[in-house]
């Protein structure tokens, strides 16, 4: 498959790519970032994918995966750090030796 190709399945299948990173873009990730991730898929299951019939059938749902995987790390990511946040918050404020 040639650059050529790829462009265009990664032009045909944007909408996909989109409407699934709009879905999930409140979890803490960027929407860019979850676009991306749907791209990086799509280039990385395209030679997986033997049938071409149930190409988009095999990508939205591989797509929609791993834009949730994505999403889900983003905002561990997010919670752990406000977590940490929170407890250096209490330890500086707290008064050990009274």
């Amino acid at each position: 498959m040639g650059r050529q190709e790829h462009e265009d399945i990664l032009r045909s299948f944007r909408p996909l790519v989109e409407s699934i990173a709009r879905s999930y873009r409140g979890n803490g990730a960027e929407f860019e970032d979850l676009v991306q991730e749907g791209y990086l898929a799509i280039l990385e299951l395209l030679p997986r994918c033997r049938n071409r019939e149930y190409l988009a059938k095999f990508l939205k749902w591989r797509v929609r995966a791993r834009v949730r995987a994505r999403a889900d790390f983003s905002m561990r990511s997010v919670t752990s750090s406000r977590r940490a946040l929170s407890r250096r918050a209490i330890f500086r404020n707290s008064t050990p030796w009274t």
